[in-house]
């Protein structure tokens, strides 16, 4: 069971920190009006999938800690 909080945990911060980090860059190219055709969703798509490739890279060390 503890297993599944920390990868819960882990999981979730990845999803809290790729929507932070997409609401800032989406925002931050919207103001310099930079944002040809690119969206916050796929800002958030493409971070979330980097942040949980990079999780399951790093799984190993989820169980070691």
């Amino acid at each position: 069971m503890h297993y599944f909080v920390r990868i819960g945990g882990m999981i979730t911060g990845v999803v809290a920190g790729s929507g932070l980090l997409a609401f800032a860059l989406t925002w931050t190219m919207a103001h310099y009006g930079i944002t040809s055709s690119i969206s916050g969703v796929s800002v958030f798509v493409g971070l979330l999938v980097a942040g949980l490739v990079g999780a399951a890279l790093a799984k190993d060390s989820w169980f070691y800690v």
